[in-house]
């Protein structure tokens, strides 16, 4: 298996009652109610990106974080997947003047 790393795009939000983690690259977002969840919400969202073992997690909760982009493959190019979005937009999107 790949070494896994924090995405880049994660971001930490504290809240009275939880913990929320949102990954701007994939537009997901996830609430932690325990303070265990809330540590780990705050060191995904820590910079430089933290490597993630599979091991250091519930199956089920490694999965949640994986498919969400909140953990990706430490050779994964964010950036690039960003550039390649914006490339396509532009290109497939008509230009509109008025």
């Amino acid at each position: 298996m790949a070494e896994s790393v924090a995405s880049r795009y994660n971001f930490y939000v504290p809240t009275k009652r939880a913990a929320l983690l949102y990954n701007t690259l994939s537009g997901s977002l996830l609430r932690f109610d325990m303070a265990d969840g809330e540590d780990l919400a705050r060191a995904l969202a820590s910079s430089p990106s933290p490597r993630v073992r599979a091991s250091a997690l519930p199956e089920d909760v490694w999965r949640l974080l994986s498919d969400g982009g909140f953990i990706v493959s430490s050779h994964e190019d964010e950036l690039d997947v960003i550039q390649k979005r914006f490339w396509n937009a532009r290109r497939d999107s008509p230009i509109v003047v008025t």
